[in-house]
C-alpha cells in the first residue's frame, strides 16, 4: 500500500484492501480536481470539513473594578464517508473548507470567531455509489458561555461534529469540539482562551482535508 499525503511525500507499506490485495491512500489540503490512479476500481472518500473559530476573551484591569472574562470553543467540523465503484471514466470536484477566523475585533460580529468552511466531494463520470459529499464546518465560538455547535454532512455515512466547550462560568476557556471523523486535528475547532487581565484572541479552527482510499 503506497500513502500519497498532501504535501507530495508518500509511504510505502504491506498492501491491504482491494481484490488483488492493493490500495494507495490520497489526501487533499486543497481544492482540486481528483483523477483515480489508473487501474482503481473503487474508491472510499471521507471528506471533513474546517473546524470554526474561537470567540475572544475580554479583560480589563483599568476600571474601578477588575474585569476577566474568558470565550467558548467552537464547534468540531462535519464528516462524510462515501464508497463509489468506477466503470468508466471519473473524476471529483474536491473542495476543502478552511478553518474559521479566531475572534479579535471590538464589535460583537468580530469578537465571535468564524464558521469554519464546508467541504464536498462532488464526482462525476461513470459510477455507482454515493452521490455529492458535504461536510459543513463547525460553528463558531462566542464571548459567552456556549459553545459553538458542530457541523452537520450528507451524502454518505454521516457524522456531526462535537459541540465546543463552554468556558467556565466566565473562569475558564472551553475546549474546540473534535470533527465528525478524526484524521489528526483536521477539521477540530478553535479552542477558548483566557481568563486574562487583557484581551486575548481566539483561536482559528483547522482547515478540513478529504482522503481518497484507492482500491485495485
Amino acid at each position: 500500500m503506497t500513502i500519497h499525503f498532501g504535501d507530495g511525500s508518500s509511504l510505502t507499506a504491506a498492501p491491504s484492501g482491494g481484490a488483488n490485495g492493493q490500495q494507495i491512500v490520497r489526501s487533499f489540503g486543497s481544492s482540486t480536481t481528483y483523477t483515480p490512479t489508473s487501474g482503481t476500481k473503487s474508491i472510499a472518500v471521507y471528506c471533513i470539513g474546517g473546524g470554526g473559530g474561537a470567540g475572544k476573551a475580554q479583560g480589563d484591569t483599568g476600571g474601578e473594578s477588575n474585569f476577566y472574562d474568558s470565550a467558548s470553543g467552537a464547534g468540531g467540523a462535519g464528516a462524510v464517508l462515501g464508497y463509489y465503484n468506477i466503470t468508466g471514466s471519473f473524476s471529483a470536484a474536491i473542495t476543502i473548507g478552511g478553518g474559521g477566523f479566531g475572534g479579535s475585533g471590538h464589535n460583537n460580529n468580530q469578537m465571535n470567531g468564524g464558521n469554519g468552511g464546508e467541504s464536498k466531494f462532488v464526482p462525476s463520470g461513470s459510477y455507482s455509489g454515493n452521490g455529492t459529499l458535504d461536510a459543513n464546518g463547525g460553528n463558531k465560538g462566542g464571548t459567552g458561555n456556549m459553545g459553538g455547535t458542530g457541523g452537520s454532512a450528507s451524502g454518505g455515512i454521516n457524522m456531526s461534529g462535537t459541540r465546543g466547550g463552554i468556558n467556565s462560568y466566565g473562569f475558564g476557556p472551553g475546549v474546540g469540539g473534535q470533527a465528525g471523523f478524526n484524521f489528526g486535528n483536521f477539521g477540530k475547532g478553535g479552542n477558548g482562551n483566557g481568563p486574562t487581565g487583557g484581551d486575548s484572541n481566539g483561536q482559528a479552527g483547522n482547515g478540513g482535508i478529504v482522503v481518497v482510499f484507492e482500491h485495485f
